[in-house]
């Protein structure tokens, strides 16, 4: 949670003090990348727990989605902003709608 928390809150700081978003989009680079190792150890987690925590993998299949869109919308791709958009709904609605246990 620390890792995700740490990239909103570099976005909400950049967002209020009206900074250029392109480091944002380089740090979202990043945080796909290091995501692209996740699917491992949540598929472990999964197996252990019987099945459980099945919200968790389709949010983070989502989550890095939105990291690597937010890369090229910050870059010029205005249409990336509103994929990105609906991304973010959908994944807020998963948060809420599925069961995690």
């Amino acid at each position: 949670m620390v890792f995700y928390g740490f990239f909103w809150v570099f976005l909400g700081a950049s967002l209020v003090r009206g900074a250029d978003l392109r480091p944002i989009g380089h740090v979202s680079i990043g945080f796909a990348i290091v995501d692209l190792w996740f699917p491992q150890l949540i598929l472990e987690v999964q197996r252990a727990s019987g099945g459980k925590y099945v919200s968790l993998t389709i949010s983070w299949w989502f989550l890095t989605v939105v990291f690597f869109v937010l890369y090229a919308g910050v870059h010029g791709k205005a249409v990336a902003f509103k994929v990105n958009a609906v991304l973010l709904i959908i994944l807020a609605l998963l948060g809420f709608y599925l069961r995690s246990a």
